[in-house]
C-alpha cells in the first residue's frame, strides 16, 4: 500500500488505484493515520529532490526517485533539521523550495526562524543569512515565526515587502492573483509599498492589511480558521460552491469544469485535510451538494454535472 500512496502523491495513480486507496483509507482511523505518515514523509522527500535532483533522475517515475530517497532517510528526520544541515557549505547562495499541490511544508530557517509554506508556493532562503538584514522571497502563500532579532527580517513579494525584528505573521501573495494580505498575530510588522503615498504601513496584532492593485485597506482579522492550512486544515466558511471549486483547482493544480448551473450558488461551510485528496473532499460535498463528477483520462480535469 506505500508504494500506491507515493504513487498518489506523485500524482502518478490512474482511476482505479485512487478508488483502491481512497477505500483503504477509509477504512479505519488506523489507515487513514498511515496514510497521513505516508503524507508527511512524502513532503520531506520532495524537499530533498527539488535541492539535488539532476537530469538524469528525472527521467524515471517521480514515486521511484522518492523511494530510494526514502529508503535512505529515516522518519525521524524533520524538513526543519534537512535545511539546517544541506547545503552548509554554500553559505549566502538562495535555494529554492516549490510546494506541491495539495501540500504544506514546514522548514526552519538559519536564524532558527520557522516557516510553514501552503500548496503552489514558491520561497527562496540563503543558506546562512547577512549581518544587516535576512531576507528570502515568496510567492504563495507563508507563516513564519520569526526569531527575534537585531537584524531586520524581510519577506519579498511581487507587491510588496513585509519587515520584521521578531513576530508570527501570515503572507498570501500568490502571483496569479490580485489581492495580496498580511496577517498579524504578534508583535509588529512594517509593509513596504512602492508607488504608495507615505510608503509604508505599521500593523499590530489581531490586525491585517490587504493590497487590491495599489489600493491597500486595513481591518482587524475576524476568524482565525483561515489559517489552519499550516496544521493541514483546509477551511471553508459559507462559500459558495462555485468559489470552493475554484479554490480546490487551485490548490491541487488541476482545471474543474462546473457544467451544472444546479449548483453554482450554493454555500458550504467546513473543514477538510488536503493530504486527503481531492476525491475525498469530493465526496464530502456530495453529502451535502447534489452532483457527480469524473475525471478525465489524463487525470488533470475534473467535469462536475
Amino acid at each position: 500500500m506505500k508504494e500506491l500512496f507515493w504513487k498518489y502523491f506523485s500524482g502518478e495513480t490512474n482511476r482505479e488505484e485512487e478508488a483502491q486507496m481512497m477505500d483503504y483509507v477509509e477504512s479505519s482511523e488506523q489507515a487513514r493515520r498511515e496514510f497521513l505518515g505516508e503524507r508527511k514523509f512524502f513532503d520531506a522527500c520532495m524537499f530533498h529532490l527539488y535541492l539535488s535532483e539532476d537530469t538524469a533522475k528525472k527521467r524515471q517515475p517521480l514515486y521511484l526517485r522518492l523511494s530510494k530517497i526514502a529508503a535512505v532517510f529515516a522518519l525521524a528526520f524533520s524538513i526543519g533539521w534537512l535545511v539546517q544541515h544541506w547545503g552548509k557549505d554554500d553559505a549566502g547562495r538562495m535555494q529554492t523550495l516549490k510546494v506541491r499541490p495539495g501540500s504544506c511544508v514546514e522548514l526552519t530557517l538559519a536564524d532558527g526562524s520557522r516557516v510553514w509554506l501552503n500548496a503552489n508556493t514558491e520561497f527562496s532562503y540563503p543558506a546562512s543569512f547577512g549581518k544587516k538584514q535576512r531576507t528570502v522571497t515568496l510567492s504563495g502563500e507563508g507563516y513564519f515565526e520569526v526569531n527575534p532579532s537585531d537584524v531586520p527580517f524581510v519577506v519579498r513579494t511581487k507587491k510588496y515587502d513585509v519587515k520584521v525584528l521578531g513576530t508570527t505573521f501570515n503572507v498570501n501573495a500568490y502571483a496569479d492573483n490580485e489581492d495580496f494580505t498580511t496577517s498579524l498575530f504578534d508583535g509588529s510588522v512594517k509593509i513596504q509599498i512602492p508607488n504608495y503615498s507615505g510608503n509604508e504601513i505599521i500593523l499590530k496584532p489581531d490586525e491585517y492589511l490587504s493590497l487590491r492593485g495599489n489600493t491597500p485597506q486595513k481591518g482587524k482579522i475576524a476568524d482565525y480558521n483561515h489559517f489552519l492550512w499550516r496544521n493541514g486544515i483546509l477551511y471553508f466558511d459559507e462559500k459558495t460552491f462555485r468559489d470552493i471549486i475554484k479554490i480546490l483547482g487551485k490548490y491541487y493544480h488541476l482545471n474543474i469544469e462546473i457544467r451544472t448551473s444546479a449548483v453554482m450558488d450554493k454555500h458550504y461551510t467546513g473543514k477538510f485535510r488536503p493530504a486527503e485528496g481531492i476525491d475525498h473532499i469530493l465526496r464530502t460535498l456530495q453529502k451535502d451538494v447534489d452532483f457527480k463528477y469524473e475525471r478525465s483520462e489524463d487525470n488533470q480535469t475534473i467535469i462536475i454535472k
